[in-house]
C-alpha cells in the first residue's frame, strides 16, 4: 500500500522513506458521508529515529496517521473489532483497486481507486493498556493548532478532510 500514496511527504520526512503499511494497528474505520470514503485511522508499525523535538519531550512512543481510500464500491464490513493488529491487502488492478483487511476478529474489504492519501499524522505516548486516549501532537501546523486528542467523531475537520 506504501506505492499508492499519492501525499507522502510527511511519512518521508519523519521516516527517511514510506514505512511498510501492510500489517498496522488500526484504531477506527470511518466512512465518510460526503462521498464514497474510507478512511483508516492506524498505528505505524515503527517509531521514527528522528522525530520534531516536542515528540521526544512528552516521550511519544507511537506514530499515528489516517489514510483515505475513494470511490469506494463493493464494501464488506463481515465484522470489526477495533482496535485490532490487522494485515492491509492493497492490490492494484487495470482502474481499480482491491483493499482487504484482516485480524482477529476483523474483516473488511472493499474496491477504490488506485491511489491513497495520508493525514493527520501525529505521535503519542500510548497508555499502560495500549490506548490513544491521552495527547497528540501533530506534524501539521493546523492539526497542531485545532486538535491536542482524538477528536469526537463530530468533528469534521478531523474526519472528513485529510
Amino acid at each position: 500500500m506504501a506505492e499508492s500514496i499519492e501525499n507522502p511527504q510527511e511519512l518521508i520526512s519523519l521516516y527517511g522513506s514510506v514505512p511498510n503499511l501492510d500489517t498496522v494497528k488500526i484504531r477506527s474505520v470511518h466512512l465518510s458521508r460526503l462521498g464514497p470514503m474510507v478512511k483508516l485511522r492506524f498505528d505505524l508499525p515503527t517509531y521514527p529515529e528522528s522525530v520534531p523535538a516536542e515528540w521526544n519531550e512528552f516521550h511519544c512512543d507511537t506514530v499515528q496517521c489516517q489514510v483515505e481510500f475513494v470511490n469506494v464500491s463493493n464494501f464488506r464490513l463481515t465484522s470489526l473489532t477495533l482496535p485490532v493488529t490487522a494485515d492491509i491487502a492493497f492490490s492494484i488492478g487495470d482502474r481499480t483497486a482491491s483493499v482487504e483487511i484482516e485480524g482477529p476478529g476483523t474483516s473488511i474489504a472493499f474496491n477504490c481507486l488506485p491511489f491513497t492519501l495520508v493525514g493527520h499524522v501525529g505521535a503519542f505516548k500510548a497508555s499502560s493498556d495500549g490506548s490513544d486516549s491521552g495527547r497528540h501532537f501533530y506534524a501539521r501546523k493546523i492539526d497542531a493548532k485545532l486538535f491536542d486528542s482524538i477528536p469526537s467523531l463530530h468533528q469534521g475537520a478531523f474526519y472528513d478532510s485529510i
